[in-house]
């Protein structure tokens, strides 16, 4: 299904961009962006290396192909290269999942759809 450009506030992608090939990622991200109005804001959220030395075997072994590839240091790049404004980044209360979130800004990429 294609939705129409500026048709959503948000959009979230969690746990998914470690699941798109790396050549793919930038298209992803410019789709996301495209379909956010004005303003509208993209979270990404993904695996991310421990900052402790304290390690959870679970995430390390279900999610440990993607806290080696680094999705969100990918994420933080791939935003700014579509043109989000006010990308940041941040961790959340499970240690092996980090935030990127960007913001869409005011000039629309719709040539990227046609």
């Amino acid at each position: 299904m294609r939705f129409s450009n500026a048709a959503f506030d948000a959009v979230t992608c969690t746990l998914g961009l470690h699941h798109i090939a790396p050549a793919d990622r930038q298209q992803a991200v410019n789709e996301m962006q495209r379909v956010l109005r004005s303003g509208g804001r993209l979270l990404i959220a993904d695996a991310q290396p421990h900052k402790t030395g304290v390690r959870s075997l679970l995430p390390q072994l279900l999610l440990g192909h993607a806290i080696a590839e680094r999705p969100l240091d990918q994420a933080e790049k791939l935003l700014l290269a579509a043109g989000f404004i006010e990308v940041t980044r941040s961790d959340t209360t499970v240690s092996w999942i980090g935030a990127v979130i960007g913001t869409a800004p005011t000039s629309s990429i719709t040539s990227l759809a046609d």
